[in-house]
């Protein structure tokens, strides 16, 4: 629990300092519950315009991709998981899609977060990226 509460903190205060010159305000924090999060893998919050993603699987890719080409103004916050598999930081998400890693060694679990231009529909256009090493 104390872990969501800290992540949570952590989106609100990215997103706050990657879009200061944005109209956001990140003070009400994320709105949906634990149990809607679980069903959905997703997290709205912030006015509707901060949209959070788990990415761990196909489904929730795809889902997370159809948001991006329709993002109209809305930020974008993507959670994914995966391993590195090399000593040159290539890494597999957990959803099977390929990273590149620049911290961690062979076999260390790593989350990485996205935060997504809002101005923008591509899909590789990442405002801010984190990477954490997962025990």
């Amino acid at each position: 629990m104390m872990k969501n509460r800290l992540f949570k903190m952590m989106i609100g205060t990215l997103c706050a300092v990657s879009l200061m010159s944005k109209p956001v305000t990140l003070s009400n924090g994320i709105n949906e519950s634990k149990e809607t999060t679980e069903q959905s893998k997703a997290e709205t919050g912030a006015d509707d315009r901060v949209k959070i993603f788990y990415t761990d699987g196909k489904e929730q890719f795809d889902a997370c991709t159809k948001a991006f080409e329709n993002r109209n103004g809305e930020i974008i916050v993507e959670v994914v998981h995966g391993t590195v598999l090399d000593d040159e930081g290539n890494g597999q998400l957990d959803s099977g899609y390929y990273i590149k890693y620049h911290t961690g060694k062979k076999g260390d679990r790593i989350e990485s977060i996205f935060v997504y231009n809002a101005d923008s529909t591509a899909l590789d256009d990442i405002e801010y990226r984190q990477d954490t090493i997962l025990k």
